[in-house]
């Protein structure tokens, strides 16, 4: 571990985005999508009001992300977060807010960064109608913000504190990036509808997956809503996708 001299930002977002391939394919352009400098600053992206052809809709996207060093702390933090309001997927999938967030703090001493999710939720979520209370382990994944605070607790010994994590990760990789949700629990679904964990297949429409966040020793990513349309119109897209960590030397 040695200090840090300088420093590169690194935080993005990506409000909404879909392609097409059936009746015919179509790809949109992403919407309250930005990308941090890596001096860093202050970035923002707002989208009013969008309609492509009633089959996906919303009122606003926001995003926005910033980077600074408190001399406080003695870190180098940034934070990266988008907002969108009134979101509508063919009538089956509506949310009056999707927020992600990624706050990240890296020590000018070098030391692991903490890279959280705090300020992330779904406010009134409906998937086919029904109204889905989605129960997030945003405060798991806060109070473990370090990538080897993830993985040390997911291989501990003890049953009851490794499956904190365990039951969130779907994947893990060579590079030791661990893949999760934040999904602890989903109610209000209907009987028709198969759900796995943070994943949802509704017949005749498609597959939903919820609040995947992908953890690396330096990096977190997160993504909202995934939906792969698999009905007329097919396509596939995501919402609510956020990014954050950075570099020194």
């Amino acid at each position: 571990m040695s200090a840090i001299e300088s420093f590169k930002y690194h935080a993005k977002t990506k409000g909404l985005s879909w392609k097409f391939t059936l009746p015919h394919e179509e790809e949109m352009p992403t919407h309250a999508e930005l990308a941090l400098p890596e001096e860093g600053g202050f970035v923002s992206s707002t989208v009013e009001r969008y309609n492509f052809r009633d089959i996906i809709m919303f009122d606003r996207a926001v995003a926005f992300a910033s980077g600074s060093f408190c001399p406080r702390t003695n870190c180098f933090d940034s934070t990266a977060s988008v907002m969108i309001e009134g979101l509508n997927i063919l009538n089956m999938v509506t949310a009056d807010r999707v927020v992600g967030r990624i706050a990240s703090s890296h020590g000018k001493d070098g030391s692991e960064p903490t890279i959280n999710p705090t300020g992330t939720y779904f406010e009134n979520l409906r998937i086919a109608g029904y109204k889905v209370e989605a129960d997030l382990a945003v405060d798991t994944f806060t109070e473990l913000d370090t990538h080897s605070g993830v993985v040390n607790t997911l291989q501990h010994e003890d049953p009851e504190i490794h499956n904190t994590v365990l039951p969130h990760v779907f994947a893990t990789d060579d590079a030791g990036g661990v893949s999760c949700t934040l999904v602890r629990s989903l109610q209000g679904l209907g009987r028709q509808i198969f759900q796995s964990g943070h994943v949802i297949r509704i017949r005749d429409f498609g597959v939903l997956r919820l609040a995947e966040l992908h953890i690396s020793p330096r990096k977190r990513s997160l993504s909202m809503l995934q939906f792969q349309l698999g009905s007329t119109p097919a396509g596939a897209g995501q919402a609510g996708d956020t990014e954050g960590n950075g570099s020194g030397n």
